[in-house]
Order: structure tokens, then sequence, then C-alpha cells
């Protein structure tokens, strides 16, 4: 792998952008005279942006700490260490400043999201409603305000949202999970299992959609083998009809199959039988 990158130059260009990237702290940190100039302080927003995606958070709020002047770009990022971090409180603080100097969609988002992780769902709402008057087709909004609305317990109004961000994508597997998951509690089995089926449709290789379908159709088989007992027990006779019988049987065997399929993630030869397994 090292030979592999010294033939294309990787390591040098590596050893040139961490000289660059200390070239510019020495001369930025060593001239008092640009820390008040907007216009050069901006430019050094690539600088925070690399020393963030190296992990380098202590460097970073410490080239922060010294300037005079702060602009937003340094602002926001000290939000994104804070919250890396565990300190969501600190981060919301950050992000809301943020927000007032510039109330651009991804500030607002930022927002909402921190409130999302306090569990503060109604002022996470309306910041994710006011991103909303900013963009109409932003997937993680449309899908997080139904997330708000399910873990308020609105059941009507998460189901609109999750629907409104498959329109936008409907490739998402977390939207489907959680539509699911929003009938399953609304007591409409049937229309979870087709939900996740669908979803399991559009990502062949996910296995919490494929467990999902196994489980359900296990719990339909421990229904019908709950009521044949019950009914054996208190009457000595068979109340299931054979066929009710072989349907459960068959069942049982779908549903093993489907939560051996979820580890496999092999739709497509899942697919070719599936249909004969069902009753």
């Amino acid at each position: 792998m090292a030979k592999k990158n010294d033939k294309f130059g990787i390591g040098k260009l590596m050893v040139a952008a961490t000289d660059l990237s200390n070239f510019a702290v020495a001369t930025v940190t060593s001239a008092p005279k640009w820390s008040s100039d907007i216009t050069v302080i901006d430019k050094y927003n690539w600088l925070l942006h690399v020393m963030h995606a190296r992990g380098e958070y202590e460097r970073m709020i410490n080239f922060i700490r010294i300037q005079t002047y702060k602009n937003t770009y340094m602002t926001y990022v000290e939000g994104l260490v804070h919250r890396q971090q565990g300190r969501i409180n600190e981060a919301l603080d950050y992000f809301q400043n943020c927000a007032r100097d510039d109330p651009s969609l991804i500030h607002i988002k930022q927002v909402a999201k921190s409130l999302v992780l306090l569990g503060r769902y109604r002022p996470a709402i309306d910041a994710y409603k006011q991103a909303l008057t900013l963009t109409t087709n932003d997937w993680e909004i449309l899908h997080t305000l139904g997330l708000c609305y399910l873990n308020l317990n609105e059941l009507n109004e998460a189901k609109k949202f999750f629907l409104q961000a498959l329109q936008v994508s409907e490739f998402q597997e977390a939207s489907y999970l959680a539509l699911g998951k929003l009938f399953v509690l609304a007591g409409d089995k049937n229309e979870a299992e087709t939900v996740y089926e669908r979803g399991a449709r559009r990502n062949p290789e996910s296995p919490e959609l494929f467990t999902q379908i196994g489980l359900l159709a296990f719990e339909v088989f421990c229904c019908f083998f709950f009521n044949f007992k019950i009914n054996f027990s208190l009457s000595l006779s068979l109340s299931l009809t054979e066929s009710q019988l072989y349907k459960s049987i068959r069942m049982f065997r779908y549903s093993s199959h489907i939560l051996s399929y979820a580890y496999s993630c092999d739709y497509g030869s899942l697919s070719s039988y599936s249909k004969a397994w069902r009753c």
C-alpha cells in the first residue's frame, strides 16, 4: 500500500498539506494585525476544516481561542466539536449563535439536531419547520420531523412526514423502518409488513428490514399456535381445520427462511420462491 501511494505521489501530497497547514497556523498566530482582518480570517476556514477532519480538536480550539475576532465558521466548528464530545448544551449555544448571525439552512438544521439529541422535540419541530421554509426536498428534515412526532406519539403527523420523506428519496432504509414501526404501534401489522417488504425491494442488502419481515411472520405463526393450544386444552378437539394448521406450519417455515436471509441479505434468491412459502 505504501509503495502504491508513493507511486501516485499521495505520500508527498499529504506531507505537503501538513507543511502548508503548519505554515498557515504559524503565519496567522505570528501576525497580530491579521487577527482583526475579517477578509484574511475567512480565508483560513479551510484550515479549520482540515484540522476538524483530522480530529485535531485541541489544536483547532487553541487556534480559535487566540483570535481576537471570531467569524461564524469558527463558532460553527466549535459547536461541532462540543457535540462530538458529548457537550450538547454547549454545542446548542454555539449553533444558536451561528443561526442568529447567519440564519442559513445548515445552521438551523444543526440547532434542530442538537434539540433532538436533548430530547426537546417540540422546539426541534419548530426549528425543522423553519428550515423547511428554506428548502422543500430535504429528506433529513422530513424524516427527523417524523421521528420527533413519533416520539411524541402523534402518529398521524409522523406518518405524513415519513411518507413525504420517502417521496423525496425512496431508497432510505431508515424511513421504511420508522414507518413500519409506526404501523406496528398503531396495530396495523399487515400495513407494516407491506412497508417492510417495499423497503426490502429498494434495499436488498438490509438485514434490519428482513429481520422485521421475519419477526412479523413468526408472530403470525405464534398466534396460530397459541390459539391451537388453548382450543385443544379447553375442548380436547381441534378447532383449526387441517388447512389452517398447514398454513400456520408454512408461516413458521417462511418466517424462519426470512430470518435466515436477514443475515445473508440475498434478496434476489429469496424473491424467487418467497411467494411459494406465503399462503
